[in-house]
């Protein structure tokens, strides 16, 4: 079974403590969602680079739309999203 681990939308600091050293633990099949720039925190699985996300929506729980996220994650090439 492959795992699908989205990109972190915390503090970069929880990241590194958290975050980082459980997906890098696990041994299983997975693909990790990053954003471009993390390639070397996410060495192990398949990667999967999504756009930069906007500060207001990692400091907002409220505002994060987790949609838009996992609709950029499923886009083929050929879809708008990688159009713009």
């Amino acid at each position: 079974m492959t795992k699908l681990y989205l990109p972190w939308l915390g503090e970069f600091g929880s990241e590194l403590l958290r975050w980082v050293p459980k997906i890098n633990a696990d041994q299983g099949g997975k693909v990790v969602c990053y954003e471009k720039g993390k390639e070397c925190l996410y060495p192990t699985g398949t990667p999967h680079i999504v756009q930069r996300i906007k500060e207001q929506e990692r400091k907002c729980a409220g505002s994060i739309n987790q949609t838009n996220i996992f609709d950029e994650i499923t886009a083929k090439p050929h879809d708008k999203i990688y159009q713009k």
